[in-house]
Order: C-alpha cells, then sequence, then structure tokens
C-alpha cells in the first residue's frame, strides 16, 4: 500500500502547503481514544490489560507526530532566519490553534462552576479550578510549550540529527535522575518538591527524546529503508524494557512510577508502531468509516479539551463509576468506555468544526477586502 502524501495543508506551521498524510489522522484518532480509555478506568484495571504494549502509546504517539510534523512543516524553511521562523504569523496561528481552546476550555469550567454554586452542588470546588484537574490537562503546557521549543530544536537537528537525538535521549533521562536525586520520595505533598516535579513532567523539555525521532522519521517514513536501520536496534531495547517491567517487575531505581509511562526507554517502542501505522492504513478517506475517523483525528486536541472537562464532572458526580474500578464487568467497562468516547468525540469534533468554519470566514472576508480595495484602486489609475 502507498504511504504518500496528499497536499491538502493541514494545521501548517506557517500556512504554506506542507504535505498532509491521512495516516496521521487515522493515528491521532485510535490516540485519543486510547486517551479517553485510558481516563475511564482505574489503575488497577489498566494493570490487567498490558498497557505499555497498546494503551499507553497514545502520548509518545502525539509526541513522535508533533516532531514528524514540524519537521514537513519547517524544511522549506531551513535557510530562513530565525525570527523569520517564529514570526508574528506564526505566533498568531498558534494562538488561535492551541490557546484559544484553553481559554474558552477555562470560560465554560466558570460559567459551569458558577452554576454549581448557586445550586450549591458538590463539585463546585473542582469545577472552580479549571482547567488544572481535569485528567489529560497536563499534556496541554506540554503543547504550548512546544510551539517555542520544538523550531529551535529542529534548527539545531538539521546541523547534527544522530548527536541531537543522543543529547535529547540523554537530558530526558537524565532530568529523571536530577529529580530522584532531588526528591527521592515522591509524592511529598510539599512544596517546592511536587511543583518542581509536576513542571518538569508538563514540560516538553523532558520529552525531547520522542520528538527529535518524529524530526527523524521527517526525511523518511519507510519501515524497510535504511535510513530507518538504528530505529529498528533502539526498538529492541525498548521492547526489552517494557517486557521486563511489565511481566517481571523491573524498575529503573530513579525513574518513579509516575514517569514510568512515557519515559526515554519506552519510546522507540511507539516509533515503531508509527512506522508501521504509516505503511498499513489508508492514505485516502474513501470509506465512511475512514472518513470519519480522520475528521476525529484533526479534531484530537479538541477532544482533549472537551474530555478534561467532560471527566473533572464525572469524576465528582459519579464517583463510584469514574474511573471505573476492579468490578470485574467487562461489560459495563466496554459500555462506559463507548459511551464516553462517542460523547467527547462528538463534542469536540462539533467544537472542532465550529473553529474552523469561523477562521475560515475571516479568511475569506479579509480576502474579499484585499481583493475589493485592489480594484478600487485599479479604477482610480
Amino acid at each position: 500500500m502507498p504511504c504518500g502524501p496528499t497536499h491538502a495543508a493541514q494545521d501548517d506551521l506557517h500556512g504554506a502547503g506542507r504535505a498532509h498524510y491521512m495516516q496521521l489522522d487515522l493515528m491521532k484518532a485510535a490516540a485519543i481514544a486510547l486517551v479517553i480509555l485510558d481516563h475511564t478506568v482505574s489503575h488497577y484495571v489498566r494493570s490487567t490489560i498490558f498497557p505499555y504494549f497498546w494503551e499507553l502509546t497514545s502520548v509518545p504517539l502525539f509526541l513522535i507526530i508533533m516532531g514528524f510534523n514540524t519537521g514537513n512543516s519547517l524544511r522549506s524553511m531551513t535557510q530562513k532566519p530565525m525570527r523569520e521562523v517564529y514570526s508574528r504569523e506564526y505566533i498568531r496561528r498558534k494562538t488561535n490553534r492551541y490557546l484559544l481552546p484553553v481559554a474558552y476550555l477555562f470560560a465554560v469550567g466558570m460559567i459551569i462552576a458558577a452554576v454549581a454554586a448557586l445550586l450549591q452542588t458538590r463539585f463546585t470546588l473542582s469545577l472552580g479550578n479549571l482547567p488544572f484537574l481535569g485528567p489529560g490537562v497536563w499534556f496541554v503546557p506540554i503543547v504550548l510549550s512546544a510551539v517555542l521549543v520544538l523550531p529551535g530544536l529542529y534548527r539545531v537537528f538539521l546541523w547534527k540529527p544522530r548527536l541531537t537525538i543522543a543529547v535529547c535521549f540523554t537530558t530526558d533521562l537524565a532530568q529523571y535522575l536530577v529529580m530522584y536525586l532531588m526528591f527521592p520520595e515522591w509524592p511529598t505533598n510539599t512544596w517546592p518538591e511536587d511543583a518542581f516535579r509536576i513542571a518538569l513532567f508538563c514540560s516538553v523539555t523532558i520529552y525531547l527524546f520522542p520528538v527529535t525521532l518524529g524530526f527523524w522519521l521527517s526525511e523518511g517514513h519507510g519501515i524497510t529503508l535504511r535510513h530507518n536501520y538504528a530505529i529498528h536496534s533502539l526498538l529492541l531495547v525498548s521492547l526489552m524494557y517494557i517486557i521486563a517491567y511489565q511481566f517481571f517487575g523491573y524498575r529503573v531505581f530513579f525513574i518513579p512510577e509516575e514517569g514510568a509511562e512515557f519515559n526515554p526507554l519506552v519510546m522507540p517502542y511507539s516509533v515503531f508502531l508509527f512506522l508501521l501505522g504509516m505503511r498499513v492504513l489508508p492514505t485516502t478517506s474513501g470509506r465512511m468509516v475512514t472518513s470519519a475517523l480522520a475528521k476525529m483525528g484533526k479534531a484530537s486536541y479538541h477532544i482533549l479539551m472537551t474530555q478534561i472537562l467532560y471527566f473533572a464532572i464525572m469524576y465528582d458526580l459519579l464517583p463510584a463509576l469514574f474511573p471505573l474500578g476492579p468490578t470485574g464487568n467487562s461489560v459495563l467497562c466496554l459500555s462506559l468506555f463507548l459511551v464516553n468516547l462517542v460523547t467527547c468525540s462528538l463534542l469536540g469534533t462539533l467544537w472542532y468544526w465550529w473553529e474552523s468554519s469561523r477562521r475560515s470566514r475571516r479568511v475569506s472576508l479579509s480576502t474579499l477586502g484585499m481583493t475589493e480595495n485592489g480594484a478600487s484602486r485599479s479604477q482610480i489609475q
């Protein structure tokens, strides 16, 4: 099956016609579905379904895709000065794409909290602190910090690709070691220890290794390419680590349980899944199901925002069901997951397409105004 791109620009960094891969949308749809599953069931349930092999690959896939898209977007700007890369247009587009949804989420959360206060409901306090308490909200500052870090990092990557990947792997691991040496017991429920760790885990700077692997794959993503032979070697190391961790209780002493899911040692396994997805997934949306999943993938960030608010409410209103504990009822677990998936995906996708249509109308009106002004000047001349 061919794995080439179409040429519709989607979420481009600078508005150029970046190649668009249908497979990325499908992988993002799968990843956001896994995020919703992760927030539907408890840690106990997740521990029984071998999550490191599939369920916990969602965040690594998002990070790899983030790097892959950045590489594709900035390749044409490698000779331009950095002030043009970090242009006003770049900041404006990224603000509209990522920061505005967070502002909308916060505003809606505040409105719900105000209504809840008037009704004296029990979940007022939690919603009053949104968007910081909903599950998955920790990934939002990662995305926002990536907007600032990735263009500069990609320029460094172009200078020394292999060295950049090696340094990022080392620094990612080193940050875990520094945290362990500074605060060996965590959580301590004290400040600044917890604040320091949370700040690191909620920044892209501790996830630069998968991002640079995404840069590498943007230069060629064929699973059998000689370019990617080193990735297969890393896969073996990653797979051995995951097997040892999952089945034999192996732990790296300075990586805490809270950070083990997304540490650098598990990332090459998700890179392999990415390569596999680029090879076998459809490249066009010929079928209704494929088209629906692709739309869901495009809206994955808005679905993330939606499920943050959705689960923040449900965790308070229905604590017996959210997250679902060790009930032993697989039918209930599956049913609850499907309800959550459909609800969050539908609302998030509608939100995304509403925002997209508003942006399109603004662009059309702006273009129309420029055309009319140009025509008026021509008539005067």
